[in-house]
């Protein structure tokens, strides 16, 4: 018998599989690859007698599978796992933000808290969510748990909060209900969180601070307006910074997110979604961003906004709102003196009458 040399035995084992994949399978001597004991050129290869069985033109091994198909399997094993984690850690994270206590809003308006248990949990803040009709535990100093005392407190704290940061030349660019939270640990103080789109605008080195449009969330800002400085400037170094600060004004963004802020948590009627957007289109829009105007035309009782937080003083609310919702940012408040408006005054006031009651 003359044994067969390892190119042909490789050439013909190649060509039976090929055609066995393609459905064309001939009746072609099955001969694999030697195995080898050793190698002499004066000795042929040793071939075990289990390599030599005749074809199965019927049966497809699994070394016929090709392997691609392996791979394409393996790869839709990974992305299932990958998805039943993604899903079982976006339940736990669900589990554990309702397991946080909550004070519901009433129609009217009230904070009904669920009782002194609230205040057991050891919890480093509580965020403060308004797009579900609901507000974290959170009462001003001078017991006030409606919308008035609320909203004072909360602008008075966010407004300290912005001023501290456009001191130290940073832009938040994500003001709004969702990234502020309560902390526990602190008496109760409001803080700003989720730093994750804020730029560096002065200082050595510009971080996240260029031309044109960036990251803004559409509910909050002025439409239109998703830039810190407008696309055409110079690129901001270290040598026109300061500069570029005073002319046009970045921090101005954050302004006026925090009056569509205040908008929301005053008005029980804005606090979905749905209504903060519309109220914006309304106001940026037919009304030109007047908030008499929107008052005149949108604010009826229909559509269940209340203004009483608003109203008081004689209307210092609206004043502070229509303050930081100016459309030109060089006539648009600054934080710092907006925290010298006589809406706020009182939430200063409020707090000291806290003091000494305690």
């Amino acid at each position: 018998m003359e044994w067969p040399s390892v190119e042909r035995a490789g050439a013909l084992q190649r060509a039976r599989r090929v055609r066995a994949v393609h459905g064309r399978h001939r009746d072609l001597p099955e001969v694999r690859t030697h195995r080898i004991s050793f190698i002499s050129p004066a000795r042929p290869p040793r071939v075990s007698s289990s390599c030599l069985r005749a074809p199965r033109p019927d049966q497809r091994r699994p070394h016929d599978v090709p392997r691609h198909h392996i791979f394409a399997h393996s790869a839709r094993v990974f992305l299932l796992l990958l998805l039943f984690s993604f899903q079982g850690r976006r339940r736990a994270v669900q589990r554990d933000v309702d397991r946080r206590p909550v004070a519901d809003v009433g129609e009217r308006g009230r904070a009904h808290g669920r009782g002194p248990h609230a205040r057991e949990h050891d919890r480093a803040g509580e965020r403060m969510n308004c797009s579900k009709y609901q507000c974290y535990e959170f009462q001003p100093e001078g017991g006030d748990v409606g919308e008035t005392g609320v909203t004072r407190k909360a602008m008075k704290e966010l407004l300290g909060a912005l001023a501290r940061l456009h001191a130290a030349g940073i832009v938040h660019r994500d003001v709004k209900p969702a990234n502020l939270i309560v902390s526990n640990v602190d008496d109760g103080v409001l803080k700003l969180i989720d730093l994750g789109s804020a730029a560096m605008c002065l200082g050595e080195t510009p971080m996240n601070y260029y031309p044109g449009d960036g990251p803004a969330d559409p509910r909050y800002c002025k439409p239109g307006e998703t830039h810190l400085i407008p696309e055409g400037c110079p690129r901001p170094t270290k040598d026109n910074m300061k500069k570029l600060w005073n002319v046009h004004r970045p921090y101005a963004f954050d302004v006026f997110c925090a009056g569509t802020t205040m908008m929301q948590l005053a008005v029980v009627g804005l606090r979905s979604d749905a209504a903060i957007e519309k109220f914006l289109a309304e106001f940026c829009g037919k009304c030109n961003y007047d908030l008499v105007a929107w008052r005149k035309e949108y604010g009826d009782e229909t559509r269940g906004l209340s203004f009483a937080a608003l109203d008081v003083d004689d209307g210092a609310g609206w004043e502070l709102a229509q303050a930081l919702m100016t459309p030109e940012r060089d006539a648009r408040i600054t934080a710092e003196k907006a925290l010298e408006c006589r809406y706020l005054a009182a939430a200063v006031e409020d707090a000291k009458k806290g003091a000494v009651a305690r």
